[in-house]
C-alpha cells in the first residue's frame, strides 16, 4: 500500500536519518549533537506515523510484519529466560522493537517512487552538508586526506579508523547513485554522480574494510540490474576498485591509516577477534542441538562463553541461528525471499536494506541492526501475506468445485 500523505516523505527521511546518523560520529561536535539529533529524528518519524495512522487503516502486509517481529522477539525472550546474567539487554530489546515497528510501517506506506526520490534527494543533501560540517569543524582534513577521529576505543585510546563513518558514507553513496539513475536532468545527474564518488572516497577513508566492500558489491548489483549504461558504470567501478587495491593501496599504506587497514586484505591476514567470534558461534550451532533446533534465546552466546553483553557474535545470521534456531531462521529467510521477489526488487529502500544486511553479516546483531531488521521483517511479512492469500484462493477454488 502507498499513501500520498504529504508528511510521509518527511517521516521517512527522519526515520532513515535517525537509524543511520549514529554511524557518522567523528569529532567532539558530532559526538555531542548526534544523540540529540537521532532522538529528535526518530521521534518525528514516530509522530508522523501516529498522525497518519489516526486516519488510515493498516493493511495485511504491515500487520503480518508487525506480528512476525513481535513473535520473534517474544520467542527469543522466552527461550533466553535462563540467561539471567544478561537482563540488561531488555532496554535494547524494547528500543529495537519500537524502532523496527516504525521502520516496518514506513516500508509499507512509502512505496511511491516519486516520494522515495524526494526523500533520497534530501538524504544526499544531508550527507553533503554533514561532509561540509566535518571539514569546517576539523573532523576531516582535506590536506592529509584523513578523518581526525576524537572517539575513544574501549580501552581509552583515540581510534584511528571508523567502521561507522564507512557505513554512513557507503549508505550515502548508494542513495546518491540511485538518485543519479532516476534524475533526467543531465546537469543534476552529473552533479549527483560526482557526489557519489566523493561519498565512496569518504567511505574508504573511514577505514571500514567490510563496510567499503559491501558498498562496492551493492554498487555493482545496482548497475547490472538497472540498464546497459548502469552495467558499464559497474564495470568501471570494479576496474577502478581492483586497480586501486592492487596498485595504489600498498603505496598509500605508509601515509593513510585507511590504506593500512586494507593492506591486511591483500596480505591474507586474519581479521582477529571477528574470526574467533565467528568460529565460536559455529561451535554453538554445531554442538548444541537444542540451540540448533529451537534456539537458546537472547544473549545465550555471552552466557555460554562468559563474555560481557557487548561481546556478541558480530554476524546477524549466526546470532539469529543461536537465538531462534536454524529451522525458524530458515523459515523467515524463505518468507523474506518470497516477499522480496514479489515486490522488493530494484527499490530505493531495498538497496539500502541490502547494504545494511551485508553489514550485518560481518558486524551486526539481532537487536541493533535497525534498518536491516525493518527490511527483513517487512518483506518476510509480504511473503507471509502472499502465502495467506494463496491458501485462501486455493480454498475458494476448492469450494467452487464442490
Amino acid at each position: 500500500m502507498t499513501t500520498n500523505h504529504p508528511l510521509i516523505k518527511y517521516g521517512l527521511f527522519c526515520f532513515i536519518t535517525g537509524t543511520t546518523i549514529g554511524f557518522a560520529t567523528v569529532n567532539n561536535l558530532t559526538i555531542a549533537i548526534i544523540p540529540y539529533l537521532r532522538s529528535v529524528m526518530l521521534a518525528i518519524a514516530a509522530l508522523v506515523l501516529l498522525i497518519w495512522a489516526s486516519g488510515f487503516k493498516i493493511n495485511r502486509r504491515i500487520l503480518l510484519s508487525f506480528t512476525l517481529l513481535i513473535f520473534m522477539n517474544l520467542y527469543g525472550t522466552i527461550r533466553g529466560l535462563d540467561n539471567l546474567s544478561y537482563l540488561n539487554y531488555l532496554p535494547d530489546l524494547v528500543v529495537s522493537t519500537i524502532v523496527v515497528l516504525t521502520g516496518l510501517a514506513y516500508f509499507g506506506i512509502s512505496e511511491s517512487e516519486r516520494s522515495q526520490l524526494t526523500v533520497a534527494i534530501y538524504l544526499v543533501i544531508f550527507a553533503a552538508v554533514w561532509f561540509l560540517l566535518l571539514v569546517f569543524t576539523g573532523g576531516l582534513n582535506l590536506t592529509t586526506m584523513a578523518f581526525d577521529f576524537q572517539v575513544y576505543s574501549r580501552d581509552g585510546r583515540y581510534i584511528l579508523y571508523s567502521q561507522g563513518i564507512s557505513k554512513f558514507y557507503g549508505f550515502a553513496a548508494i542513495v546518491a547513485i540511485w538518485v543519479a539513475q532516476k534524475v533526467n536532468h543531465i546537469g543534476g545527474k552529473n552533479t549527483v554522480y560526482i557526489l557519489s564518488f566523493v561519498f565512496i572516497s569518504l567511505s574508504f577513508l573511514g577505514g571500514g574494510r567490510g563496510d567499503f566492500l559491501a558498498l562496492i558489491i551493492v554498487i555493482v548489483l545496482m548497475g547490472f540490474l538497472s540498464s546497459l549504461r548502469g552495467a558499464l558504470f559497474s564495470l568501471v567501478i570494479v576496474f577502478i576498485v581492483f586497480f586501486f587495491f592492487f596498485e595504489c593501496v600498498p603505496k598509500l599504506s605508509d601515509n593513510i591509516i585507511a590504506a593500512q587497514r586494507f593492506v591486511v586484505i591483500l596480505t591474507g591476514s586474519t581479521f582477529g577477534l571477528r574470526d574467533i567470534l565467528f568460529n565460536e558461534s559455529l561451535h554453538i550451532i554445531s554442538n548444541e542441538s537444542n540451540c540448533f533446533l529451537f534456539g537458546c534465546g537472547f544473549t545465550y552466546f555471552q552466557e555460554y562463553y562468559g563474555y560481557s553483553y557487548g561481546m556478541y557474535p558480530h554476524n546477524i545470521l549466526l546470532e539469529a541461528a543461536i537465538v531462534w534456531g536454524v529451522p525458524l531462521v530458515l523459515f523467515v529467510i524463505s518468507l523474506f525471499a518470497l516477499g522480496f521477489a514479489k515486490s522488493g526488487r530494484g527499490k530505493f529502500l531495498s538497496w539500502i536494506g541490502i547494504f545494511f544486511v551485508l553489514l550485518g553479516m560481518k558486524s551486526g546483531d539481532v537487536l541493533g541492526s535497525w534498518f536491516a531488521l525493518s527490511f527483513i521483517y517487512f518483506y518476510a511479512g509480504v511473503g507471509l501475506s502472499a502465502l495467506v492469500g494463496s491458501s485462501r484462493l486455493l480454498r475458494r477454488r476448492g469450494g467452487m468445485r464442490e
